[in-house]
């Protein structure tokens, strides 16, 4: 990941500028882990000049701060690389980061709350969805669970009271019929026997039969 080697001039020069670089974005060690895969720990060694990133992880840097760059608009005199880089950021990621801000918007969530239930900051959320740069594969699934849940538990919210109101009519309708049920044998009973009482009409009965 890193190569020990007497750190020179340039090398403490190198450190300089990407810590500058970073600062510059507003942009935290954990975020740029997020989006490199590169530890906290090892960016804060490089840009202390403790040690110098491989080609692999100077790729890496290079391509995310330059793509942060483009995005941001930083540098009125952005070189061609620049901008071949914002040309060619994924049509995708810039759709998916809209979409990303219009659904957290759209629960009434701030980012501080989406960042706390995924486990980042809110910097990083904001910077998602201006399509600085793409959560992880894991990221994107955390985030997809948490809204789904959050949508579920709306959902419920709003089909419950109404789905209680729909029992509620159907005990007052059972009620209702059980009610209209004893007064039709009441009724039956009071033809028969005739308009005394239902006792004394079986007694009735009962002497005649004798």
């Amino acid at each position: 990941m890193t190569q020990k080697k007497h750190i020179t001039r340039q090398d403490r020069e190198y450190a300089a500028k990407l810590h500058g670089r970073r600062l510059e974005l507003g942009l935290t060690l954990e975020e740029v882990q997020e989006a490199t895969g590169i530890s906290s720990s090892a960016l804060s060694r490089y840009e202390n000049a403790q040690c110098t990133p491989n080609k692999v992880n100077i790729e890496k840097l290079e391509t995310f701060y330059r793509g942060c760059e483009a995005k941001r608009g930083a540098g009125h005199n952005s070189n061609a690389v620049e901008r071949q880089a914002l040309t060619q950021r994924s049509l995708e990621d810039i759709e998916y980061a809209g979409k990303l801000r219009e659904r957290r918007r759209d629960l009434g969530l701030t980012a501080r709350e989406v960042g706390a239930a995924i486990g980042v900051c809110h910097q990083t959320i904001l910077g998602y969805e201006k399509a600085f740069y793409r959560p992880s594969a894991a990221k994107e699934a955390a985030l997809e669970t948490y809204f789904r849940g959050i949508e579920a538990k709306r959902r419920a919210a709003t089909i419950l009271p109404g789905a209680l109101l729909q029992v509620r009519e159907i005990i007052e309708k059972i009620t209702y019929s059980v009610e209209q049920i004893a007064i039709l044998m009441a009724r039956a009973v009071e033809l028969y026997y005739g308009p005394e009482s239902e006792g004394a009409g079986a007694d009735q009965k009962a002497r005649a039969a004798l």
